[in-house]
Order: structure tokens, then sequence, then C-alpha cells
């Protein structure tokens, strides 16, 4: 695993954008798409938290984007 030593997380117009380091690439959410990930990422926070990797059934929650992976 690459070791990520910090992302960027900005407004672009209509859109949160999230840089994360390596190729330069920038991803664009709607506020509909944020909320989602944020929602995602904090209950599997809440899941690390709470117990172990072997007893997690945290899954891998999927979100629509509406663009269709366009940078």
């Amino acid at each position: 695993m690459s070791r990520l030593v910090n992302a960027h997380l900005h407004r672009f117009g209509d859109h949160v954008a999230l840089s994360l380091p390596g190729k330069g690439e920038t991803l664009y959410f709607t506020a509909k798409e944020a909320r989602a990930i944020a929602k995602a990422l904090n209950a599997g926070a809440r899941d690390i938290a709470a117990v172990k990797f072997q007893d997690s059934n945290f899954g891998s929650p999927e979100i629509q984007l509406s663009n269709q992976g366009k940078r």
C-alpha cells in the first residue's frame, strides 16, 4: 500500500473537490454525493472504534456518482 501524506478538499463551483497525492487527480462530487461519502466514512470510523476487524459487518458501501468518473 502506498503512503498518502495529505489530501485536499475544496469547493469548485457547485461541487466538492477531493485531491489525493499521487498522479495529481482531482475528483468532483455534488453535495448529495459528498454527504453520502461522508456518511459512509463516518460509519466506517464508528465500526473501527466499536468492533475488531474480524467482527465487522461494515461491508463495501457503494455510492453512485453523477459525473461517471470524469475528473
